[in-house]
């Protein structure tokens, strides 16, 4: 398993597998059996597997949020490396947000104001930048997303499940809604073509 931190070496993935198609799995960290779920599904389909480790900070308006965000990064490259990835890219705050680099603009249309958007202002600004500037270094021709937690994995709060790190505390109407937020934000930014022409498989 190779560790990248600098966006240039993830060029060096497509030169040693020419023949063999990329999975990209994007994460926050903290990685549970969900996770390594996803990257056994991509194996199973005979991808070269590339997961990222990145706390978003745009997507946190509350400092202490972002503070108490978990930092696990030895256990989840040992997971990693347990489960038999190929590469890993853990990206510091600087080289995804390069001072020369200026942001995406995206028309967020409605999402900006409902379900994280309504409490959290500002968080699907910061998802977009993370999402496109991750699918942008890896050019995978494949992402891996589950279909019920798409946002989760681009690091979204709300998904219901207790294992999340971020979501151990979500409850009853909570959970229920950012099931249903999920479907429609996943639909929304394909749609959009938010990750150029990666294709996505949502399982």
């Amino acid at each position: 398993m190779k560790v990248f931190t600098l966006a240039t070496e993830l060029l060096s993935i497509q030169a040693e597998n020419p023949q063999r198609k990329i999975a990209f799995i994007p994460t926050m960290g903290a990685l549970h059996e969900g996770h390594l779920s996803l990257v056994e599904n991509a194996q199973q389909n005979g991808y070269v597997t590339v997961v990222s480790i990145f706390i978003n900070p745009l997507q946190f308006n509350n400092l202490s949020d972002l503070e108490k965000y978990p930092r696990t990064l030895e256990h989840d490259l040992a997971l990693l490396e347990a489960q038999g990835v190929d590469f890993v890219f853990t990206p510091t705050n600087e080289e995804m947000y390069p001072t020369t680099t200026a942001d995406v603009v995206v028309d967020l249309g409605l999402l900006d104001s409902r379900f994280e958007g309504a409490c959290r202002p500002g968080h699907f600004h910061g998802v977009v930048q993370v999402v496109y500037r991750l699918f942008h270094y890896v050019q995978p021709p494949c992402g891996v997303f589950w279909r019920k937690r798409f946002t989760a994995v681009f690091g979204d709060r709300a998904t219901g499940s207790s294992t999340l790190p971020r979501n151990r505390h979500a409850k009853g109407s909570h959970q229920t809604r950012s099931f249903r937020f999920g479907n429609e934000f996943s639909k929304y930014a394909l749609n959009k073509k938010w990750l150029g022409n990666s294709r996505c498989h949502l399982s």
